[in-house]
């Protein structure tokens, strides 16, 4: 008996396409230096049975007892679980099964403009996956995103819906709320305020009408701005249910009058669009106000707003331009309608007629095949990005041959490098050997500054020396420190190799 087969549609093909093309720009290498200290916070946790509040992994952060607040704490617990259940291995599996769920989700109720305005749909969804994959690490933000997709897209269906929810439905979502609040104020607490943000944002421009040039709003009604209105409160109650409280809330505040994180931190400091990683992100810009400008449709306050405010966090927190893009993609979508391309303008009998010859040419048989033959080459190129890489730790970046020597003289206060110190954290803490901090910058904000300094050899780094008494330095091989330290006589090198060098005091 045969069958006929309904031909895949045009939008899933594409959609296809763009999904093949989030494996192939996946991450399969574990090269973040914070991943240790994450990973072996889950493990403290699990077996101490206790939710850290002060730090437990510098030797100058315990002796001190410098506040922690570990608002990432879940996160770290599931990382280390899938640790034990599959490895590494398994950590990078679920890290790019969860992008490609981010990924589907964002743009599968989009798809149908992959075909209708494909000029438009199809860079953004590149630029989008392109960009955000630089964020979406082994690290909380690969629950974060997903949250938020899911948040905003629930908020905007129920603002443009014209039907009220029944009763029962406004109680199920109300707890919908409350188990988001619930999750993302211990999976990932510090990222709470922008999820809050939404919905001020989301109630403030459609609590009146406007209409003022290409901007609009439009009142909701009462009923519908109370039930917001309960939605945030359930939100920020429920959140507050987490193992530090309001801190949690208030942790993304604190951190952002932090001037040694303004200061040091490369992905807290403006992006520089002079290098290669900042140029997508200013394409993105560019396409996004274009597209406010061209599109006829009026601007919607709520996206002008969120674009306001998260265009300005991102030029000047570079970490925070993928929340800017998760954000900006339905305001995005939304006004592709409202652009209408005419190629015949101003263009010669000439340039029309080639245009007449392409769209005749273009029939949906030979799109279907071209689409075929590119998801067969992406499809070749996805199976490589997944089997090329050699082991799935690069530990050129990390000072792995340098543990054998550290176990050996067991250094009791010794100073490492900053971007070391998560790695010495995952190698040593079993040991009974501390690193003097690590990627948890905002522990160590009262000793950061004397920390750089001895990192990059500034001046009074020798006295910071003296004033810790450092029995082991670990230092990057470009540290210009060790000729001046072995001059000395107080100092020995115990082993070097082509990333870094460690310098034992002499007793």
């Amino acid at each position: 008996m045969l069958y006929n087969r309904r031909p895949i549609k045009l939008e899933n093909l594409v959609l296809i396409l763009i999904l093949l093309l989030s494996i192939i720009v996946g991450t399969y290498q574990i090269n973040d230096s914070d991943f240790w200290w994450h990973l072996k916070t889950g493990e403290y946790i699990i077996r101490n049975n206790t939710i850290p509040h002060y730090d437990v992994f510098s030797w100058v952060g315990i002796s001190s007892k410098l506040p922690w607040i570990a608002h990432e704490w879940l996160t770290d617990v599931i990382f280390y679980m899938l640790y034990q259940l599959w490895g590494f291995y398994g950590l990078i599996f679920i890290a790019n099964l969860m992008f490609l769920i981010f990924v589907a989700l964002t743009f599968y109720e989009y798809k149908k403009y992959f075909i209708t305005h494909p000029l438009i749909s199809i860079p953004w969804a590149i630029m989008f996956v392109v960009n955000i994959n630089g964020f979406f690490k082994l690290r909380p933000q690969i629950f974060t995103f997903i949250l938020l997709t899911m948040f905003y897209k629930f908020l905007l269906r129920y603002i443009n819906n014209d039907k009220l929810h029944n009763i029962k439905l406004t109680y199920k979502s109300s707890i919908y709320f409350a188990i988001a609040a619930l999750l993302i104020a211990n999976l990932h607490g510090g990222v709470l305020i922008t999820f809050i943000s939404v919905f001020l944002a989301i109630i403030a421009a459609n609590s009146f009408n406007l209409a003022a040039g290409k901007l609009e709003s439009h009142k909701l009604i009462m009923e519908k701005r109370k039930q917001l209105l309960l939605w945030m409160s359930v939100f920020i109650i429920c959140a507050l249910v987490n193992p530090y409280g309001i801190k949690a809330l208030t942790y993304s505040f604190e951190m952002l009058k932090n001037p040694v994180l303004m200061d040091y931190i490369i992905e807290w400091k403006s992006p520089d669009f002079h290098l290669s990683e900042a140029f997508i992100l200013y394409l993105c810009l560019v396409f996004i106000i274009s597209i406010f400008i061209c599109t006829i449709k009026k601007i919607r306050l709520q996206d002008f707003l969120l674009f306001g405010i998260y265009s300005y966090a991102t030029l000047k927190h570079q970490r925070i331009q993928a929340i800017f893009l998760i954000l900006m993609t339905p305001a995005v979508f939304y006004h592709i309608d409202g652009i209408k391309l005419d190629f015949d303008l101003g263009m010669s009998r000439k340039a029309n007629a080639v245009l007449r010859s392409i769209k005749t040419f273009a029939t949906e048989k030979r799109i279907r095949t071209a689409l075929s033959i590119a998801a067969a080459l992406l499809t070749m190129l996805s199976v490589f990005s997944i089997t090329a890489p050699d082991d799935v730790i690069d530990l050129s970046d990390y000072p792995a041959g340098a543990m054998q020597k550290l176990r050996e003289y067991k250094p009791e206060r010794m100073f490492n490098l900053y971007n070391f110190g998560g790695y010495l954290i995952w190698e040593l803490h079993d040991d009974g050997i501390y690193p003097f901090y690590d990627g948890r910058a905002d522990v160590f904000v009262p000793i950061f500054k004397e920390g750089v300094s001895i990192d990059m050899g500034l001046a009074g780094c020798y006295e910071v020396i003296e004033k810790y008494n450092f029995d082991a330095l670990l230092l990057h091989k470009n540290n210009i420190l060790e000729k001046y330290l072995l001059e000395t006589g107080k100092w020995e090198k115990i082993y070097e190799d082509g990333l870094c060098y460690v310098l034992y005091k002499s007793q």
